[in-house]
């Protein structure tokens, strides 16, 4: 069974890769596994994500880590992070939940608001986060639960105060 909690941050992937060719490069995957991905992927009609997802093959944190590396976007894991007060009030929580994304960090001086996303290349998203709140938006991919924990550990801390 492939190691599951390589480290991925020095290892380059190739942006033209799939997403099942990455994986069987960073040995994350069998070839056995790989094959049926393709194989799969080809004769249902679905995309290689869904079906790795539905597989369980690697945890959606380690999936969403190689996406990110795909697109060229930085990972953030939101365990134990600390997040910034003033960067969790730029958004609500109802635009959080349904965006999938949680504001973490808030730069005055450049005005950056860093946001994890379920899905970071969601432009609809970000463009509202940038119109609504007039700064720019730096994003990082992180896992659907990752962000889902977050969010709601965030509502938690804001409703003691």
């Amino acid at each position: 069974m492939p190691n599951d909690s390589q480290n991925l941050s020095s290892q380059v992937i190739d942006s033209n890769q799939s997403l099942s060719d990455a994986l069987l490069a960073q040995n994350l995957v069998t070839k056995e596994q790989y094959d049926d991905i393709k194989v799969k992927s080809a004769s249902q009609s679905l995309s290689e994500e869904s079906i790795i997802e539905a597989l369980h093959i690697v945890s959606p944190e380690k999936l969403a880590e190689i996406k990110a590396k795909i697109l060229g976007i930085p990972y953030i894991s939101l365990e134990g992070v600390s997040f910034s007060p003033e960067a969790i009030g730029f958004v609500p929580r109802a635009v959080a939940e349904r965006f999938s994304l949680m504001p973490f960090a808030f730069d005055d001086k450049t005005r950056e608001l860093s946001i994890a996303m379920s899905n970071p290349v969601d432009l609809e998203a970000v463009t509202f986060v940038r119109e609504k709140t007039g700064l720019v938006i730096k994003t990082f991919a992180s896992s659907p639960k990752d962000v889902e924990m977050a969010i709601n550990r965030s509502a938690e801390h804001t409703s003691e105060l």
